[in-house]
């Protein structure tokens, strides 16, 4: 329950943040226009509930809603979690503050409230240690908690925040993420030296690439280092699939990553002189199109991926 009341002013502690659960700045709750600040008392002094506007110097008093004296910090705090959607970093904010405040907190209890595992705690509650941009990216693309810990690394962010202005789609960048851990854990080495001697930050600076091409180069470049064998057969197999003349209605489809055997052949027949066109094209790509299929058996060379 609340109520209406007189509070001087230096009874506030406005930068008493232990209300302040929201993860981005942007999306911080405060007062309606016109409406009384929200407060909490705690030892004679209050606490902002919703931040406030600043109070002008003239003024040494001010009207303001309150909780009542058997309100605990807990039971503020859930009266303003439950009208608000939270998210997986709100909720990290709000388990820290429980354990800073409020440390007899009855854990089944609010993983209840908050609608997560017990067993989820500790993963979402290591989310604080994300930094705003990373916080920032996986709200604003809306990414599930299962991926979001696919980051939890703390080297691997460090070098992948770099990427993050480049707006990549969450599958290119956990495919960074993970061909730079597997190169790293490969060659015994930190993923820093391999970042560093791939000269991936080169790519980063290099202002005529556009950020779809450096994302690009930077996945290449890893995949390149960590599946060599396949890399060269994929190179192999470009320079053939190149050098076949491309015929009106004929498409040539391989799965670059060599996971799905042989090809897929696409035409648009629509006569018997379509017919035609297509034997006699299949007929002079047979040495080429062969050469694709052995090197997709592995038959372009011996070397084995680790």
């Amino acid at each position: 329950m609340k109520h209406i009341c007189k509070l001087k002013k230096d009874s506030i502690i406005r930068e008493d943040k232990r209300f302040d659960y929201k993860a981005l700045k942007e999306h911080v709750i405060e007062n309606s226009p016109n409406t009384l600040p929200l407060l909490w008392g705690e030892d004679g002094r209050w606490i902002p509930v919703y931040a406030i506007d600043e109070i002008s110097e003239n003024i040494s008093e001010i009207d303001a809603l309150t909780y009542r004296d058997d309100s605990s910090y807990e039971d503020v705090l859930w009266d303003v979690i439950k009208r608000d959607n939270v998210n997986i970093f709100d909720i990290a904010r709000v388990i820290i503050l429980l354990e800073e405040y409020a440390p007899a907190y009855d854990k089944k209890l609010w993983a209840r409230r908050l609608k997560i595992g017990v067993d989820q705690w500790d993963n979402i509650s290591a989310l604080n240690d994300f930094d705003i941009e990373w916080t920032s990216f996986f709200l604003h693309k809306n990414v599930p908690l299962k991926r979001v810990l696919h980051f939890s690394d703390h080297e691997v962010r460090i070098l992948l925040k770099s990427i993050l202005t480049l707006n990549p789609g969450i599958n290119v960048l956990e495919s960074i993420a993970d061909l730079l851990s597997e190169v790293a854990h490969r060659d015994k080495v930190t993923k820093k030296t391999i970042w560093e001697k791939l000269k991936i930050p080169a790519i980063l600076e290099n202002a005529e690439l556009q950020s779809t091409l450096k994302l690009q180069n930077i996945r290449t470049k890893l995949y390149e280092v960590r599946f060599p064998t396949i890399a060269r057969y994929r190179k192999h197999m470009n320079e053939l699939l190149d050098n076949i003349p491309k015929s009106a209605g004929i498409a040539l489809l391989t799965d670059q990553d060599f996971e799905t055997p042989g090809m897929r052949l696409q035409a648009d027949v629509r006569s018997g002189g379509d017919i035609e066109k297509l034997q006699y094209w299949l007929e002079e790509q047979k040495t080429d199109l062969e050469k694709i299929i052995e090197i997709q058996k592995g038959k372009d060379g011996d070397e084995q991926e680790q």
